[in-house]
């Protein structure tokens, strides 16, 4: 569409050519009936057409939504329901107590994977769910008697360190109503198959709501399998009065050295908390590098 032949600035006949604007349709308010570029402000821009099929040349510009950008904040207010109030309050308490720590280790489970791979189908025959989890609060279970350091609780008022004889494992499992803990009574004195039997039994009752009080107290360590919902690592919150928590990151395949040569292989990352008050960096470190042991060498965990 010509632009010639009317007065016009330069910059309003550029304007009007990149806008398809007819320059005869205007009048112009500048000097003499002269256009200017604010004469092209208030004019719809046409889209040319092709002959032939009567469709545009161009695409047409993406329509958009006003919004607005100064209306206030909004919300909806929901109450908190009893597992919300209880966990809100654990945690400040946990956070405000403890001087916690986390130390992460990236472990080598492909012996586990393969145990797990050879006795799943028939535990699967005798009812059983054979978990990776089974195996690693199996470990911990052995480890917590080996190392009774790690198994205690602090007693503030009396300057006292309480080493706890019981290896009562919390596991965390996540609900529609929230993260619920159910504990594993006497973990150390289990099979890791009576293990596997309780982490399916009380995670089914976390999530159906029919855990009795009994079944979430007296906890002395506690397992986070945050891996399952994706995550590689955190620094998982400790479970007062408790003074340690072993987090489990998503198991991964990847190469490995195996004696100077490439293999792939199954890691899975952990993350343990405690707190620096009453357990050493050195311990948590000692605590990984068995529960590595353990996992390198699953066979020890059926003795």
């Amino acid at each position: 569409m010509s632009t010639n032949n009317f007065k016009a600035t330069p910059l309003a006949r550029k304007m009007a050519a990149a806008k398809n604007i007819d320059l005869s349709t205007l009048t112009g308010t500048g000097p003499h009936g002269r256009i200017l570029v604010k004469d092209l402000d208030n004019v719809s821009t046409s889209i040319p057409t092709n002959a032939n099929t009567g469709t545009s040349n161009n695409i047409q510009p993406a329509l958009t939504k006003s919004v607005a950008i100064d209306a206030p904040l909004s919300w909806d207010s929901v109450p908190m329901n009893g597992i919300r109030k209880a966990t809100v309050k654990a945690m400040v308490k946990s956070k405000t107590e403890n001087a916690a720590f986390t130390g992460m280790k990236n472990i080598d489970i492909s012996s586990t994977y393969n145990m797990r791979a050879m006795l799943k189908d028939s535990c699967e025959a005798n009812g059983i769910k054979l978990t990776y989890l089974a195996f690693i609060i199996k470990a911990a279970a052995k480890i917590l008697k080996e190392m009774p350091n790690v198994n205690v609780r602090a007693d503030v008022e009396n300057n006292a360190i309480l080493q706890l004889h019981n290896v009562n494992i919390g596991v965390a499992v996540d609900t529609p109503k929230g993260l619920m803990v159910p504990v594993i009574k006497g973990a150390d004195q289990l099979t890791m198959f009576e293990i596997a039997v309780q982490i399916s039994d009380l995670a089914s009752k976390a999530r159906e709501g029919k855990l009795a009080m009994s079944e979430m107290k007296d906890a002395t360590f506690t397992v986070s399998n945050f891996g399952a919902v994706g995550l590689d690592y955190a620094t998982p919150i400790i479970n007062s009065p408790e003074s340690a928590i072993l987090g489990v990151g998503t198991m991964t395949k990847t190469p490995i050295f195996v004696k100077d040569e490439i293999k792939s292989g199954w890691i899975m990352p952990f993350s343990m908390t405690c707190d620096h008050r009453i357990i050493d960096g050195g311990d948590a470190g000692r605590f990984l590098m068995k529960l590595e042991n353990y996992l390198k060498n699953p066979a020890l965990l059926l003795m």
